[in-house]
């Protein structure tokens, strides 16, 4: 399964965007903050309290890194985020 995200933090860092799950087609809004104490960032679907994704601040400037999912039932699963190109226009 693939979920592509497309976000931006602000300079207060409020995350927002789209999460958008390529199996099943459905887009949604997520919505989060990032934490310039801790330097993390974490965001979940707008209206929903989990799944939480979270990671470092940095992260998100790179081409890969590390993020943490948490789940409803308390499991937590390390997934890779993959920067992708855009698509080019048509």
């Amino acid at each position: 399964m693939h979920y592509n995200f497309s976000f931006l933090c602000s300079q207060e860092g409020i995350i927002a965007g789209t999460l958008n799950n390529s199996a099943t087609n459905q887009t949604q809004t997520i919505e989060g903050m990032a934490d310039k104490a801790t330097q993390r960032a974490a965001w979940t679907v707008a209206g929903k309290s989990r799944p939480i994704m979270e990671t470092g601040i940095v992260n998100l400037t790179e081409n890969t890194a590390p993020a943490l999912v948490h789940f409803e039932d308390g499991q937590t699963q390390q997934w890779l985020m993959v920067r992708l190109e855009e698509p080019a226009a048509n």
